[in-house]
């Protein structure tokens, strides 16, 4: 990746002048020959989108996954020693999983400049291509099911107006309750089941149980009904592939039977056939 000759005093002159401590910029694509790609790629949509308040981009974070491109970062030295620094146990998404983490205590500006030349590798040779896709789902998992950790309660009902049961849940039993039943309304299973792993935990507190069912009208039984529900192994489309499997494999069995047994039958028959 390349920076443009300007882009490291365009940023600190924005967080001079407006006395913030991050900001990130749009990104200009190129290919292995520093040339600006003007076809379509992978990631042509992932970056390069306007600014949001906190409350849209930990919405954004949560729907959709991270946007902002890392290399583009100016950040102030002493925000990242506060978050904990990168995840080295993650190389896909320790990018996304800091920037959670500044979220929750700073506003994050992107710049629409463009002052990084991105370089898009060829046959996927990008950390952040697609076929990375079962490493990249590892780790999402486990930011997601962090994802709320320390999130303040108002920034949380900031972002997810229409999205929490009731509108003036409390601190505490609500609160973790209300994070539990939006992980359900994601689109995706993988994170739906986070969801149903923090009621599955929650809902073994007599008194969080109490609440659950008083206040959201969700018992033990809506519990099972869901984990039963909730296919996120993909279970039902495998056992179809499999069930179809066993079927084509029965219907080649047969079909190999009746092939044999018919140059069985004209084995028996040399004054007609002539078999070598």
């Amino acid at each position: 990746d390349i920076c443009y000759p300007h882009r490291l005093e365009t940023q600190y002159n924005y967080l001079i002048k407006y006395q913030k401590k991050v900001v990130f910029s749009w990104v200009n694509f190129i290919n292995e020959n520093s040339q600006i790609i003007t076809d379509s790629h992978f990631a042509e949509n992932l970056f390069n989108h306007p600014n949001r308040t906190k409350s849209e981009i930990l919405r954004h974070f949560f729907f959709k996954g991270n946007y902002i491109n890392a290399v583009t970062g100016f950040i102030c030295r002493e925000l990242l020693f506060d978050a904990g620094l990168f995840n080295v146990a993650a190389i896909q998404l320790q990018d996304f999983e800091m920037w959670l983490k500044l979220i929750k205590k700073h506003e994050i500006y992107i710049l629409p400049d463009q002052l990084i030349k991105y370089r898009i590798r060829t046959i996927g040779e990008n950390l952040s291509h697609p076929s990375n896709f079962i490493r990249t789902d590892f780790e999402d998992q486990q930011i997601y099911r962090r994802m709320f950790d320390d999130v303040p309660k108002e920034l949380f009902k900031e972002a997810f107006p229409d999205k929490v049961i009731k509108s003036k849940f409390s601190d505490g039993i609500e609160y973790e309750l209300e994070k539990a039943f939006l992980y359900l309304q994601h689109n995706s299973s993988s994170v739906q089941i986070i969801g149903c792993e923090k009621l599955f935990n929650l809902l073994q507190d007599k008194n969080i149980l109490s609440c659950s069912i008083s206040k959201y009208n969700f018992t033990l039984v809506d519990l099972y009904q869901l984990t039963n529900k909730i296919d996120f192994l993909n279970k039902k489309i495998l056992n179809i592939i499999h069930n179809n499997f066993l079927l084509k494999e029965q219907q080649l069995e047969n079909a190999n039977y009746e092939i044999k047994r018919t140059f069985d039958f004209l084995a028996t028959k040399p004054y007609f056939f002539n078999f070598k």
